[in-house]
């Protein structure tokens, strides 16, 4: 049996745990690298001035934000925060009334999702 330097068994040492990293890297995070970025849908920027298609924007807004927050997991802090900076920017141009409406809209997309909301969670969003 032929003796073996200490620099060889640290090269292929080292050359196997890059590999096994690799694989176990591959494994954990190939759905990260061949998820296309056009796939995603974007979100608007500009808001009407009509009040249904200014709730319908919002509705369509708040979709997206929470297939998106499903799709990719998002912990619940960062769904509640995406919810509340689309009601803030869309607050201005609600009826009185359309708190109800969103906070139901948003309750039923949510259950689509297979994702919950407390009803504190709820009100937070509507808190400035």
């Amino acid at each position: 049996m032929p003796t073996i330097s200490w620099t060889n068994y640290l090269i292929t040492m080292a050359v196997l745990t890059a590999i096994y990293y690799l694989v176990i890297g591959w494994i954990q995070f190939r759905h990260l690298l061949f998820t296309r970025k056009r796939d995603e849908p974007k979100i608007k920027t500009e808001v009407t001035n009509e009040p249904q298609e200014l709730l319908g924007e919002l509705f369509s807004q708040l979709s997206r934000i929470i297939s998106v927050a499903a799709q990719y997991s998002s912990p619940q802090p960062e769904l509640i925060f995406g919810l509340q900076q689309m009601i803030r920017r869309f607050q201005q141009g609600l009826q009185p009334g359309d708190e109800q409406k969103v906070n139901q809209y948003i309750v039923h997309e949510l259950g689509k999702n297979q994702l919950e909301m407390s009803q504190d969670e709820l009100e937070q969003l509507w808190k400035p």
